[in-house]
């Protein structure tokens, strides 16, 4: 029977969900929520509920099959809403309640309770709850374990006692043990980090000895709260998890050995394979796995519909094959499905595609037309009813927005579009086969290109705000790697199936498989370097996000009136532009320490930007994390002043992930083989090499320039300092404590106002020589290894410099960074 024109489908399902997201969110933003206070908030708003229900069903009659309210009609819709209202409010502060207990678990042996400090050395011992994941350690050769682990017990002292929570174990390569796996019992020694208190912003004098402390933000350490590093390891007993799960994951170990057999020498292919179909992304090389981000197709690792249609598609063959009736294909696929994700690591995309699937199947068995919408309603109240957190991971919001947009937005697409591609109706003769053919493969491409636009408009301001990435070339990327990865997908499932009968029949197809994965490397590749295809930019604020997601909706609302189109896409400009627009027109300068030598990033309003000594090669990936989360595409100049390996080591690696224009070395980088080597590879970059002498001066707009200043001190060395000034506001960096800065700063003081002193003592704890009363900096800021006794107050705290009167702020720590502005 089908629905009146004007009749309005309800799906109670999704403001459950909705109600339950709030309540999760709330509690998890808005802290703290006494676990008590919500669940009795809970409870009353469930009885106000069924009060207002009652009342209503208590002033309805049945006359003749037909409902009439005896009340007045506006009296029935206020106990109505009333009824609605409480029940969605109820099942928020449920969610509110479950999420805080997870947040801070009252039980006197949580771990929360336990911990005195929030980095503490002790034993642990639990049992291991997932997959343990093998990555590449810093020794050649040598393997890195990490796994969660359930806690039982711990000892700080010398008893034991019992204890409660999940930790996430980093295993050191250089603990002799064999390979942990799910259900077994360990005794580890390490350093265990609350990382909600470490490490600390504000007070952390107060907060290293008081538990109580005040806890960073909660987006900050809710996706992993228990970091415990261990350097000592013991196997206490196995078996001790579910049969279910460990049979999984030994059937996840069987699959990669056997998608690896026979193609062992292209460990890019088999790595792939394995990070495609099983889940493992830590077997993607680092260099694919940027092309695939670049190009906006990394989804594809992510475990979800596609591999749980094309893992379903072998079933249904074989049901089909026996004439299983279809309502009956639920009881089949719904626990093969269950196993499946369990197989490839129950990451939340693949739990949301299964659940999806199986409720979509489960239709027929209950006489039900499946629903979309309320499959994924009720996918996403299932995982967060066991486990809230679940709705801070970026895995979570991405897979259920990226899918909500392609319910929301392909069929308005789709119906505005289709209709172009139609054949003509009031065409006599019918079409010819190849023209019929060429239709139908439109209507495919078609149909891919609008799902994958749906799902790029709605997940592009997350993955900007999240990652600083926008990939235009995602649109072109997924028309030609989608195809192609169904296709490695189902000739990976013949191998493993093939292989399973026979060896050799599983070798033909990983065979198959590397020219298969050779033309989607290839592709990704090339993509990866189209100008323009990806770039990096600033996290751009809620606002942003809240006028693109309105400007969305406004779209879909309206999009059957011609003027509907106009505030929409003033909104969509509004959320592109805000950031730009009301960015301050200042100059930045970003100060990292990055364990072996201070780095300098400069950045202007006009878009100009400076390193100054990245560094070494080990600290490399952070510098560049943080120049992304910058907005920086290009370096107008990368700066080295001295030719050491903490200075300079990491300038190669560097230029190989980012375009540079200018690179200045000093004269003794001659003598130097790693910037000999530097040389080389920046000359094939087409980077322009200059020299940095004394008085090297490098403008960055009309009024703001930097200077290089060297000068003779003892055994024949030079001791550098650099000047960056702007409007008569000057900041200094000092690398050396012997520079006479006195002498300098008398003889430019009338030029220029120190605003600012930058002093590096990685090498020394020595002060830099007095500074004369009349040009005292207004901020300084000390990078050390660490604090020398006499400064062994908060680190990370402004302070007075003992009969100065000038503030000084410490970073001892990396990778901590400041941030100066003028």
């Amino acid at each position: 029977m089908q629905l009146p024109a004007h009749h309005f489908l309800r799906r109670p399902l999704i403001g459950l969900a909705l109600a339950f997201i709030a309540g999760c969110g709330c509690a998890g933003l808005l802290r703290p929520w006494p676990p008590l206070a919500c669940a009795g908030a809970g409870l009353g708003l469930l009885i106000l509920a069924w009060l207002a229900q009652l009342t209503i069903q208590r002033r309805q009659h049945v006359i003749h099959g037909s409902v009439f309210s005896a009340a007045r009609p506006n009296m029935a819709r206020i106990l109505s809403g009333l009824a609605h209202g409480a029940l969605y409010l109820a099942v928020a502060a449920a969610a509110a309640w479950a999420t805080s207990m997870r947040l801070d678990d009252p039980a006197p042996h949580a771990l929360a309770a336990l911990l005195e400090r929030p980095r503490e050395g002790l034993w642990l011992e639990g049992v291991i709850s997932g997959d343990p994941q093998a990555r590449p350690a810093q020794a050649v050769g040598s393997l890195q374990w990490s796994f969660p682990l359930r806690v039982e017990q711990i000892q700080r002292q010398p008893t034991w006692q019992a204890a409660r929570g999940r930790v996430q174990v980093i295993l050191s390569p250089g603990s002799d043990v064999q390979r942990p796996q799910y259900g077994q019992r360990w005794r580890l020694a390490g350093v265990l980090v609350d990382n909600a208190r470490f490490p600390l912003m504000d007070d952390q004098a107060a907060a290293l000895t008081s538990p109580q402390a005040a806890q960073r933000p909660t987006l900050e350490w809710v996706r992993q709260r228990y970091t415990f590093r261990a350097d000592e390891a013991l196997l206490c007993g196995a078996q001790q998890g579910q049969w279910l799960l460990r049979a999984c994951f030994r059937l996840r170990q069987h699959c990669a050995v056997g998608l690896a057999r026979g193609i062992a020498h292209r460990p890019e292919v088999s790595g792939l394979l394995q990070a495609l179909l099983l889940g493992y992304r830590q077997e993607l090389p680092e260099k694919l796995r940027h092309d695939f981000l670049a190009t906006g197709t990394y989804h594809i690792f992510a475990i979800s519909g596609q591999h749980v249609a094309i893992f379903a598609l072998f079933i249904i063959v074989v049901l089909q094959s026996y004439r299983i009736a279809r309502v009956k294909w639920f009881l089949v696929l719904a626990p093969l499905l269950l196993i499946f994700t369990v197989t490839t690591g129950m990451s939340t995309s693949a739990m949301r595609g299964c659940l999806m699937a199986a409720l979509c199947f489960l239709g027929p068995l209950l006489a039900r037309r499946p629903d979309v919408p309320s499959a994924l309603a009720l996918a996403a109240l299932i995982i967060l009813v066991v486990n809230p957190l679940q709705l801070f991971d970026y895995g979570f919001l991405l897979s259920f927005t990226a899918v909500t947009g392609l319910i929301v937005l392909c069929p308005p697409i789709l119906q505005w579009l289709t209709p172009k591609l139609a054949a003509d109706p009031l065409r006599l003769q019918p079409e010819r086969v190849w023209i019929r053919t060429a239709r139908h493969g439109l209507h495919a491409l078609l149909l891919l290109w609008v799902s994958s636009l749906a799902a790029w408009l709605v997940t592009l301001p997350l993955v900007a705000r999240w990652f600083n990435l926008i990939s235009p070339i995602a649109l072109l990327a997924n028309l030609a790697v989608i195809p192609l990865v169904t296709l490695v997908l189902l000739t990976s499932c013949l191998a493993l199936l093939g292989g399973a009968l026979w060896p050799l029949i599983g070798e033909i197809f990983n065979f198959a498989n590397v020219q298969l994965v050779s033309l989607l490397i290839a592709i990704t590749d090339f993509l990866a370097r189209v100008p323009g295809g990806h770039f990096f930019v600033r996290a751009p604020a809620l606002l942003s996000l809240a006028l693109w997601f309105g400007g969305l909706a406004a779209w879909v609302i309206w999009r059957r009136k011609a003027w509907a189109w106009l505030p929409a896409l003033i909104l969509l400009i509004l959320a592109l532009g805000l950031e730009r627009c009301w960015a301050p027109r200042i100059c930045t300068v970003d100060v990292l320490n990055t364990i072996d030598q201070p780095t300098y990033f400069i950045q202007d309003a006009r878009g100009a930007s400076l390193l100054i000594d990245p560094g070494s090669r080990y600290q490399v990936h952070r510098l560049i994390r943080h120049l992304r989360r910058q907005g920086v595409n290009r370096l107008s100049a990368v700066i080295l002043t001295g030719t050491h390996g903490p200075r300079a080591s990491s300038v190669t690696n560097l230029l190989e992930h980012l375009p540079v224009t200018e690179l200045w070395l000093p004269p003794a980088s001659q003598r130097s083989s790693i910037l000999r080597e530097t040389r080389a590879l920046a000359t094939t970059k087409k980077t322009l090499i200059r020299d940095l002498t004394n008085g090297t001066t490098l403008a960055l707009s009309p009024d703001a320039s930097w200077v290089f200043v060297s000068h003779p001190i003892a055994d024949g060395k030079e001791a550098s300092l650099w000047l960056l000034h702007r409007r008569g506001a000057a900041l200094l960096g000092l690398d050396d404590a012997s520079f006479p800065i006195a002498a300098f700063m008398r003889a430019e003081g009338a030029a220029w106002e120190p605003l600012a002193l930058i002093e590096n003592r990685m090498r020394s704890s020595a002060r830099a020589a007095p500074w004369p009363e009349e040009i005292m900096p207004v901020q300084s800021i000390i990078c050390t290894r660490s604090l020398v006794p006499e400064q062994a107050a908060a680190p990370s705290t402004w302070r007075l410099a003992p009969g100065q009167g000038a503030r000084w702020r410490w970073l001892d720590k990396a990778p901590h960074w400041e941030r100066l502005a003028f």
